[in-house]
Order: structure tokens, then C-alpha cells, then sequence
């Protein structure tokens, strides 16, 4: 162990010191008490340990095979029987808006899922919004969902419009 990676290693333990015991004291104080307490060199050993047993983690195909599933449930949860029932035969789902009262139908995905339709049904355009952050799709289009019913006037102030019928 070289010497830099040593003081390296005395100033995290007695920064982390004190961050453990919320002293009010600096950190080079702290510092300070980790050096008196460590042993010294000629007098540390190596002791002999088990080699720590890691938890084994699902691969990542699994968790967000995990993940897409907890959202869709979610999803399902709070969607109405005619809407839960359209989306089990469709993979999408019609919406009022809150405020106009206009057709929304919401497209199974990310983004560029959400038609606004008119009073016969037909596709009028799409709107492109989602919240922040890396979800999935079953918890976009409960956002997607609630902010239609909710804060429709919003949402289409933030979203964007697309006149053209998305594949």
C-alpha cells in the first residue's frame, strides 16, 4: 500500500467518522483521532477472513422484465373496466380530457402514444409528453393518463404536436 493511497485512506475514515457521529467538529480533527487510534504498521497483521459471500443479482433482462411487469399491473390498476378491458384487446386505451372533454387514446409505449381523436373517432394527431427519467412504459402512460384527466390544459402546453400519423 503506497503512502498517498494511505493518507487518502485516513482522511475518508475520519471524514466518515464524523459524518457517522454528526459531530460538529472538523474533519481534521477527526482526522486527527482516526491516526491515534490506527494501529501502527509494524503492529497491524493481516487477519485472516472468509471471503465475503455477494448476493447474486438478477441480470438485467430479468429486473426490467420485473420492472415493466410492476407497471403495467400498476397501470391496470387504475384504469377503469372498459378501459382495462380495451387495453387487453387493443394495447391502448381511451381517455377524456379533464378540461375540454376531447378523445385521447393512449398507445402502449414511451412517447409519440398519445392520438387525440375526434367526436367519430378518428385520428385528429398526436401528442408526444412524458414525465422525467427512465420508466416504463406501463408507468409513462399512467402519467400520460392522469395528467389528461387532470391537467389536460397543461400537458398539452408542454407536449408536442405531431399532424402526421405515427407507424
Amino acid at each position: 500500500m503506497g503512502p498517498v493511497y494511505a493518507v487518502l485512506c485516513v482522511l475518508v475514515n475520519g471524514i466518515c467518522y464524523a459524518l457517522r457521529r454528526k459531530e460538529r467538529r472538523s474533519a481534521l480533527a477527526c482526522v486527527a483521532d482516526t491516526i491515534a487510534i490506527m494501529p501502527h504498521e509494524q503492529d497491524a497483521r493481516p487477519a485472516q477472513r472468509e471471503p465475503v459471500q455477494l448476493p447474486t443479482l438478477d441480470p438485467p433482462e430479468q429486473f426490467y422484465a420485473d420492472a415493466n411487469q410492476r407497471g403495467i399491473g400498476l397501470l391496470v390498476q387504475n384504469l377503469s373496466a372498459a378501459q382495462r378491458e380495451q387495453y387487453r384487446w387493443y394495447d391502448s386505451f381511451d381517455v377524456i380530457g379533464g378540461v375540454s372533454g376531447k378523445h385521447y387514446r393512449i398507445r402502449h409505449g414511451h412517447v409519440q402514444n398519445v392520438d387525440e381523436l375526434n367526436a367519430h373517432g378518428d385520428y385528429v394527431c398526436c401528442w408526444c409528453f412524458a414525465p422525467v427519467g427512465e420508466l416504463v412504459a406501463g408507468d409513462v402512460m399512467l402519467v400520460q393518463k392522469l395528467a389528461l384527466e387532470l391537467f389536460e390544459t397543461e400537458a398539452i402546453r408542454i407536449a408536442n404536436r405531431y399532424d402526421g400519423r405515427p407507424d
